[in-house]
């Protein structure tokens, strides 16, 4: 393992020297292609859908607890691409969006936020800001502002393909004022780009086999189940997900970094 560069304001990409130092990944599983079989299925599902809604049941029957939970991990992590199915599935069965802002008490000196608290970028100097307990003063990192104990909770950040950026969870107590290991070990759960390369943040470090370029990231996080997972929302595929996580309670955040020329918006 390798600590995270000093701040990185003072990245310089394609030199090979000073460059952001790659954090930990490993192999990606995505959603496997359609098949036409698959293509099949989905239109008898579809049909079979419609023809219900024609002849609703007169006591329908509320979805059990376990199952919902069950319908909704299969979706998080491999279904994405039938999102015509669930249209038709009761609305207490969606997936909670949460509305995330950005938290400034939280942000880096570095840090220019939009009003809205919704976009981060980097600025060209530090700002004067108070240097309470919550800020990072070594990364440029910032946080969402609404921490998550239990539930199921998901939100979405446009990307790009400038410079360096990450998004993900982390736990509160994670260091803000030194060193860290951009790890599970250390508190974060994190999906990295830089320099044309998409990584999760786990040892040992190795690319993600992404497929074209991803414009909007969505992210769950699972807090009873153990898992966070990222997908490419605009192509409903699974870029990698983290599993088997013990949260042991604590309070999770919404995660943001950005070095250089990269943006971040939270869409959701």
């Amino acid at each position: 393992m390798a600590l995270l560069p000093r701040s990185p304001i003072f990245f310089r990409f394609g030199d090979g020297k000073d460059g952001f130092v790659p954090a930990w990944g490993s192999p990606g599983e995505g959603c496997p292609p359609e098949s036409q079989a698959d293509a099949q299925s989905e239109r008898d599902v579809r049909s079979i859908l419609q023809r219900s809604e024609k002849e609703p049941y007169k006591n329908p029957v509320a979805f059990p607890p376990e199952l919902k939970s069950r319908i909704w991990d299969f979706w998080d992590l491999r279904c994405s691409s039938l999102l015509f199915l669930f249209s038709f599935l009761p609305l207490s069965l969606s997936i909670p969006t949460a509305n995330v802002t950005l938290d400034p008490d939280t942000a880096h000196p570095c840090l220019l936020l939009s009003e809205d608290h919704k976009t981060v970028r980097m600025g060209h100097k530090m700002q004067k800001v108070p240097d309470n307990p919550k800020r990072f003063s070594y990364y440029t990192f910032v946080l969402g502002r609404e921490g998550f104990t239990a539930g199921r909770h998901s939100w979405e950040v446009r990307v790009g393909s400038e410079g360096a950026w990450a998004v993900g969870v982390t736990r509160e107590s994670v260091d803000r004022k030194g060193l860290v290991y951009f790890c599970p070990e250390d508190g974060f759960w994190v999906l990295l780009y830089s320099q044309g390369t998409y990584e999760a943040c786990i040892d040992p470090s190795s690319a993600l086999p992404v497929s074209g370029e991803p414009k909007t990231i969505r992210v769950s996080l699972n807090c009873d189940g153990g898992w966070v997972a990222f997908h490419d929302a605009d192509r409903g595929s699974l870029l990698y997900v983290f599993s088997g996580v013990s949260f042991a309670g604590e309070t999770l955040f919404p995660f943001f970094y950005v070095g250089d020329d990269a943006l971040l918006t939270i869409s959701s």
